[in-house]
């Protein structure tokens, strides 16, 4: 870009011009007009004559011509007849910053929103990650002989243990591909409980390992989730668009931050803001201390409960499976966890989320869901087992299977 002053920067004009059409179109004559006088670029050099007098040809109400004295980019001066004129202490520097705000998006246009929000949260978290020709000879050779879903949802949170079902159903959520013709990928999870079942460990993962936005249920607001008008910024459900949100006691937020962020999860992927529809296409992890689904159907509606494709129960652990836990974290307490070959699991997590299975056995899996359509307790809970079908046929690096259709039949509709 262009040369930067020693008293201003490109950044400066910028800063100045910030949104103001008016402030813009002056400063944009500025640059014609001393363009047009063939000034020199910069103040020190300039010679007599070639100064611009406000509101000559664009109208400038007063307060305007002292913002434009008393801008860093700017020298007022006396002409001989003693008018105030003013003149650009460096040309080439406010042309560069004219242009890049003008080539900036319109603020609230699509452009504008993608640039805010963003792009998937989840391959930014696998940016990083390099995947060679031996490492996926590697995950080949695991995949072979093992189910890709039992074998990788062993490496989802390595602390957390015993809770199969919740390991599995983190690994198809972060598998989970984005919305594509009308039809949602993404993929929500709902854990309920007694407090100090471990639902918390999963938070920490999340946030830790793939920059999910967390938010506490009981103190959050919906200015706070969607948009903050005082502060002029974006909260957690934008920000999670094409990424995850993790949501602590659930079961203690208020209705309206409540009823954003289930819109959020759902089909739609959209929240409201300012007459607006705004992308938040989330995956929702919500945890609470409901004790039941009934319970959490009682107190939110089962539209609401039905957003989650997985609904996880954390009991209490029995005796012995409470000792393993402990002494594990006994082993480990105040030491680094084991890793458990993080790095190969990210690898594969990268490798399969590039991988878009085909439906390879679609009359098989018409014919099953035939026969099991009482199971479904309605259209979306259908459709999500398609889904997961898919992101189980991915994480094996496969095309979509009767097999894959069953286990995902299986996991949903347990």
């Amino acid at each position: 870009m262009g040369v930067m002053s020693a008293e201003f920067t490109i950044g400066d004009v910028k800063d100045w011009i910030g949104d103001n059409d008016k402030k813009l179109k002056i400063l944009n004559r500025i640059v014609d007009f001393e363009t047009e006088n063939d000034v020199s670029s910069t103040f020190e050099d300039r010679t007599d004559g070639a100064d611009w007098e406000p509101g000559s040809d664009v109208p400038m109400p007063p307060s305007y011509i002292g913002m434009v004295k008393s801008a860093p980019f700017s020298k007022a001066l006396l002409d001989s007849r003693n008018n105030t004129v003013l003149t650009l202490k460096d040309l080439e520097t406010v042309k560069d910053a004219i242009s890049d705000v003008e080539d900036e998006p319109d603020e609230w246009s699509e452009e504008w929103l993608e640039d805010q929000l963003g792009d998937n949260k989840i391959d930014e978290a696998l940016s990083d990650v390099s995947v060679s020709e031996s490492d996926k000879k590697e995950i080949d050779s695991i995949l072979e002989s093992a189910d890709a879903l039992e074998y990788w949802s062993e490496y989802v949170i390595p602390e957390l243990k015993h809770r199969r079902l919740a390991k599995k159903a983190i690994l198809i959520m972060l598998a989970s591909p984005e919305d594509t013709h009308g039809t949602k990928g993404r993929v929500n999870m709902l854990a309920y409980g007694p407090p100090g079942t471990g639902k918390s460990v999963i938070k920490h993962f999340l946030v830790d390992k793939f920059s999910a936005e967390s938010i506490d249920g009981p103190r959050v607001s919906k200015a706070d989730i969607t948009y903050n008008k005082s502060t002029d910024k974006f909260g957690q459900l934008p920000k999670a668009h094409k990424g995850l949100l993790v949501v602590e006691e659930s079961d203690e937020m208020d209705e309206k931050p409540l009823g954003a962020s289930l819109t959020s999860l759902g089909e739609s992927g959209k929240i409201e803001i300012r007459d607006k529809e705004i992308p938040a296409e989330a995956r929702g992890v919500f945890l609470s201390n409901f004790s039941s689904v009934h319970s959490a159907i009682e107190q939110w509606s089962e539209e609401s409960v039905n957003r989650f494709d997985f609904k996880i129960k954390f009991d209490r652990l029995e005796e012995d499976d409470k000792d393993d836990v402990i002494s594990w974290h006994y082993e480990h307490f105040r030491k680094p966890k084991p890793s458990e070959n993080e790095d190969l699991f990210m690898k594969y997590l990268k490798l399969c989320r590039g991988y878009y299975p085909e439906i390879a056995e679609p009359e098989e899996i018409d014919e099953f869901k035939n026969k099991n359509i009482s199971q479904f307790e309605n259209v979306r809970e259908g459709i999500s087992v398609m889904n997961i079908a898919w992101i189980v046929a991915r994480l094996n690096l496969s095309d979509v299977t009767l097999e894959h259709y069953k286990t995902a039949y299986q996991l949903v509709t347990q």
